[in-house]
């Protein structure tokens, strides 16, 4: 359940009673993380002939052991089956072996094996059910698969696999075009990776799977309609990139990254992103230096799950779009988020960090939008802007030890709220327990900045320090009429505004 509460009981100790309600995604009946199900196909390699419920009319069966060999196959017609094998891993010389498989029909079974150095194999499929594997052992191997025209025609029901072993410098592009029921699925083992995958249509499936240190990947998935699963896992290696397009409705989508400075990227506002209602996007991170970047241009009711674990970790969400919700977690050194939600309702942002020199920065334009800031240890940083009506900001912070960084007192904590509207509520909440260290709280309720501070309506402040032989600071500013505030501190050196 993705349930925020966002509490300003600490002004009950005023007997104040704000008039909002601070609860967030009151309605949502079962907000859990959705699970793929991945759709479970005949194995690719050694499929019996009689799968196909038609008569084979075409049959290929190519063996070439050497070097410099090439291979091209041709098939049209129902029910076409080619197999290729070609193994240089006896041989002393490099070879420069080439596989090329075109078969138009339908009920189409094609694989190809290649051992060896610096092959390339590619195969086209033109029409439904067709089944096509690739297996490449070796360094420097290119392969491709086609399945359906991107122009004129499409396919259904198809199987797509590529596996890339034990080399380096492997690429693998997969493209199944205007097709409903695909699926797309690459393993990569080794060093300098690229792996591609183009869907076209609904209820496709791709997964890709890449081990190997010191790997230079990048990974990218297009998806264009609904329905949509995609799973993405990059392990035991560095360097490690991935980006995401998605366009369509209910897409759901698992990204896994561990090694170091690895990077996802998802821009809708200037390229790669989620564009679409009722997409699902879950991503973990585990390593340092590791970064995540998504945007959500134009839709609504759209969930991403973000968990870094390691240190150096930065996590941006851009959000258009009603209904959306935006939920970061991470634990490490040095983490740092953000969340822009531009022209829209009643989206939620939730952020989790703990560890040390934590940061988080929110941008709201809208109303009815949700802030949840939770930073536990060591000389955490929060600003939030907000410009709309009903928007409700709440941040904790939780810290023991001496701040060290840049900003008021070295932060250790600090936490600054500006909104611009009517009916907002802020709510600010620090904890410290070393001597020495700072709480500094500022909140301002008012009009648009621009119009010359005007007056705004109905909002509520609230903040609580509490730290022993601390100093604690709090500032709040209401400008307008029907507004409440309470501060209580409980400590040494505090001060009121």
């Amino acid at each position: 359940m993705k349930k925020l509460i966002l509490s300003v009981a600490m002004l009950c100790a005023t007997g104040m009673v704000f008039a909002q309600t601070a609860q967030l995604d009151a309605d949502c009946v079962d907000c859990g993380k959705p699970d793929i199900t991945k759709k479970q196909r005949t194995a690719v390699i050694e499929i019996p002939r009689d799968v196909f419920p038609v008569a084979i009319i075409n049959t290929s069966d190519a063996t070439s052991l050497g070097d410099n060999n090439i291979i091209a196959v041709n098939q049209t017609g129902a029910g076409n089956y080619s197999y290729v094998n070609q193994d240089n891993s006896m041989n002393s010389v490099m070879g420069g072996n080439n596989a090329d498989v075109t078969q138009s029909g339908m009920q189409n079974y094609s694989t190809v094996s290649q051992t060896g150095d610096s092959h390339e194999a590619n195969v086209t499929q033109k029409g439904d059910e067709n089944i096509s594997g690739i297996s490449q052992t070796s360094g420097d191997n290119t392969a491709t698969v086609i399945q359906g025209d991107n122009q004129f025609g499409e396919t259904n029901m198809s199987y797509a696999k590529i596996d890339q072993m034990g080399g380096t410098g492997n690429r693998a592009t997969i493209g199944q075009w205007q097709g409903d029921s695909n699926d797309a699925i690459q393993h990569q083992d080794g060093s300098n990776n690229s792996a591609s995958v183009y869907q076209h249509g609904g209820s496709n499936h791709s997964e890709q799977t890449q081990t190997g240190n010191g790997n230079l990947v990048h990974t990218d998935i297009t998806q264009i309609s609904s329905f949509n699963t995609t799973v993405q896992s990059q392990s035991g290696g560095d360097n490690n990139y991935a980006s995401l397009d998605i366009s369509g409705d209910r897409n759901v989508l698992q990204q896994t990254q561990t090694g170091n400075r690895n990077t996802s990227i998802r821009r809708a506002n200037s390229g790669p992103g989620i564009n679409g209602n009722d997409n699902s996007l879950e991503v973990t991170q585990t390593g340092d230096d590791n970064r995540f970047e998504s945007g959500i241009a134009y839709g609504d009711s759209n969930d991403m799950f973000i968990s870094q674990l390691g240190n150096n970790n930065r996590g941006d969400g851009y959000i258009g779009g009603n209904r959306n919700y935006f939920k970061i977690h991470s634990e490490g050194d040095n983490n740092y988020s953000s969340a822009w939600i531009q022209n829209g309702n009643d989206n939620q942002m939730e952020a989790t960090q703990m560890g040390s020199n934590n940061s988080s920065f929110n941008n709201l334009m809208g109303s009815d939008n949700k802030v949840q800031i939770t930073q536990t240890n060591d000389f955490n940083y929060s600003n939030t802007s907000s410009m709309g009506n009903s928007n409700a900001v709440s941040t904790t912070q939780t810290s023991v030890g001496v701040g060290t960084g840049t900003g008021p007192n070295n932060w250790n904590n600090a936490s600054t709220s500006y909104q611009f509207g009517n009916n907002n509520l802020a709510s600010t909440n620090q904890t410290q327990s070393d001597a020495g260290s700072y709480n500094s709280s500022t909140i301002y309720q008012g009009g648009d900045w621009g119009s010359g501070w005007s007056n705004s309506n109905g909002n509520a402040a609230g903040v609580t320090q509490t730290g022993g032989l601390n100093s604690n600071t709090s500032s709040v500013l209401q400008v307008g009429n029907m507004n409440a505030a309470c501060i209580i501190q409980n400590g040494n050196s505090s001060i009121e505004q």
